[in-house]
């Protein structure tokens, strides 16, 4: 049975692949989305910086099994949501797999 649900949630697994001397180093965290209806997607412009942020900052509920430079885990904040998505391999890697998580087709008959 088909579950309608008033404001869906979702929390996966994201890596960010961060550049690195030589190359880029995988990262995970655990990013807890808010499903948006296509209507207000299509507001954004997935096309540049400023649109990409207005998008994650719409759909980006949480963000869990983060550290500092130190290893200390810091809590989730807009602060610091705001922070991270200024880095552009931050927007990438946060808003693919939001399109791979809502727009998944079962295959098979």
């Amino acid at each position: 049975m088909f579950k309608i649900a008033r404001h869906p949630q979702f929390t996966i697994p994201v890596t960010i692949l961060t550049p690195t001397d030589g190359g880029h180093r995988e990262e995970t965290l655990s990013v807890t989305y808010r499903a948006i209806p296509s209507s207000e997607q299509d507001k954004f412009n997935l096309g540049n910086g400023d649109g990409t942020r207005d998008f994650l900052r719409a759909v980006v509920v949480n963000l869990d099994d983060l550290q500092d430079e130190s290893g200390q885990t810091v809590k989730f904040s807009k602060d610091l949501l705001e922070q991270l998505i200024d880095l552009p391999w931050v927007r990438l890697g946060l808003s693919t797999p939001y399109f791979h998580a809502v727009n998944k087709v079962k295959t098979g008959n």
